[in-house]
């Protein structure tokens, strides 16, 4: 991994996972390809040399429910997903 890709994977982590989590979601949703916000969060966190800790799986959570808290998530299920589906 070059310094670059540290840099943004910093930069993404200052911002806050809930803001992170909702613009990759809106990345995802406006394009099929270039989703480097998300390989880099994944690639951050997915590190071979990095243990998975809370902070870890916090940012796992923020991230699949793309935002919205995750308890109301998991309440509503795939509700988003059916949303995107729906928009494209």
């Amino acid at each position: 991994m070059g310094s670059n890709d540290s840099t943004t994977q910093l930069a993404l982590l200052r911002r806050g996972k809930h803001h992170v989590a909702v613009q990759i979601k809106n990345e995802i949703a406006r394009s099929t390809s270039g989703h480097q916000h998300l390989d880099d969060i994944l690639n951050h966190f997915l590190d071979i040399g990095k243990s998975f800790d809370f902070e870890a799986a916090d940012w796992f959570r923020h991230l699949i429910s793309g935002g919205q808290p995750f308890s109301e998530y998991v309440e509503t299920g795939n509700y988003h997903l059916q949303n995107l589906a729906e928009a494209s």
